[in-house]
């Protein structure tokens, strides 16, 4: 068992480690250089007078930041990087809600949310042939289900939604 809980040490610790390098530089890009402030148009500042607009901005930041780490680390993922899964599957979990967060209206939002839902069963079944075959654990199987469920109660969620606003 303490050997099992090192090696679950070790590879949250490599997730991290891989998570930090893959953002820190996407972070520091976008705002010039480390310990400068970004330049900002008139433009600029006239948006973020607006809350609406200033939430906006932010939320598509969010998601094209989450996109990008998602595709720096699928092709680790392809690549049979077990520590990168975990990583990858949370990121791109986060992603989905972030494009929902971005959609204009409730017949978009569902389809993400049903694209989400593809994403996670697709994920699980993946975790269960991976269990059949010894590969992974009750823990890593128990995940999986519940992010399946996790995603159709949203699904749900946001069928109810759009109904209620027609």
């Amino acid at each position: 068992m303490i050997a099992r809980r090192c090696r679950m040490d070790r590879a949250l610790q490599h997730g991290l480690l891989l998570t930090c390098l893959l953002i820190l530089p996407a972070a520091l890009s976008g705002s010039g250089q480390a310990g400068q402030p970004a330049q900002t148009t008139q433009a600029d500042n006239k948006s973020s007078t607006e809350p609406r607009d200033a939430l906006h901005k932010l939320q598509r930041e969010r998601y094209r930041a989450l996109k990008d780490v998602v595709a720096r680390l699928q092709p680790l993922m392809e690549a049979g990087r077990e520590d990168a899964v975990a990583g990858w599957r949370d990121f791109t979990i986060a992603m989905f809600h972030a494009e929902a967060d971005l959609a204009l209206d409730n017949a978009e939002r569902t389809k993400v949310y049903e694209r989400l839902v593809e994403f996670v069963s697709t994920y699980a079944s993946h975790v269960e042939r991976n269990a059949d075959a010894g590969r992974a654990t009750v823990l890593e199987l128990a995940k999986a289900r519940i992010l399946v469920l996790d995603a159709q109660i949203e699904l749900e969620k946001q069928r109810l939604a759009e109904r209620v606003a027609k």
